[in-house]
């Protein structure tokens, strides 16, 4: 969070959706089969925007889903 404020990033500004996040988004749809995960990703794709503190959550959220997979084949 310093960093972010160190480089006067406002975590709640809303980001428009490029090609690396929409990517992340589109896979997490296609790979990952928790349903939250999914309704969440096609949410954020909807709007189009997405603030950096919900960005890093969902992308949290989608590496410890993807994690568990791994762990349990």
């Amino acid at each position: 969070m310093r960093e972010l404020k160190r480089h006067n990033i406002n975590c709640m500004q809303p980001l428009a959706i490029d090609d690396d996040i929409r990517m992340l988004l589109e896979g997490a749809i296609q790979e990952l089969g928790d349903e939250e995960l999914v309704a969440e990703a096609k949410r954020i794709l909807e709007s189009d925007s997405i603030t950096f503190q919900e960005f890093s959550h969902f992308a949290l959220r989608v590496h410890r889903a993807d994690q568990s997979v791994v762990s349990n084949p």
